[in-house]
């Protein structure tokens, strides 16, 4: 009896060791792929989007970021500057601040790397959405009217 409970609590330790190693290589590959994000070494633009190595579409701010992207900034911001995806906590006036008073970043993420991995590609989805919807818009009313004068002659 003794010696099967001091198996079973070899096998249960040996366990434990390689779980902490599988742990600690996937944290070691987080770790690797969060440096590449915040290098620039992952290209974020619409069609890059998706990634192979992790998911990194979140629908928990997307509503918050879809309706502050329609109601606030594409107002008064038709295209964004080429600066916009930096991340900054401390400037007033970045896009990034002005999000994190909009959203709520979740207790156990980092905020640069929700921001460059979560927010950025919402942020450039919406846009794309919304420059294809007045797009859509202006060639319906311009084919519209020149078909109809096709119509009429």
């Amino acid at each position: 009896m003794i010696r099967a409970r001091e198996m079973k609590i070899a096998n249960l330790q040996g366990e434990n060791e390689r779980l902490k190693g599988e742990l600690n290589e996937c944290l070691e590959r987080m770790r690797k792929l969060q440096g590449q994000l915040l290098n620039g070494d992952v290209h974020r633009g619409r069609n890059t989007l998706q990634t192979k190595e992790f998911d990194s579409y979140d629908h928990t701010n997307q509503n918050v970021i879809s309706q502050f992207c329609k109601n606030k900034l594409f107002p008064h911001q038709k295209f964004l500057h080429p600066s916009w995806k930096i991340y900054s906590e401390k400037d007033k006036t970045s896009l990034s601040y002005k999000c994190k008073e909009e959203i709520d970043v979740p207790i156990n993420e980092d905020g640069e790397f929700y921001w460059a991995n979560k927010i950025v590609p919402m942020i450039n989805k919406k846009y794309c959405e919304i420059r294809a919807n007045i797009n859509s818009g202006i060639k319906l009313e311009y084919f519209g009217k020149f078909s109809y004068l096709n119509l009429l002659l």
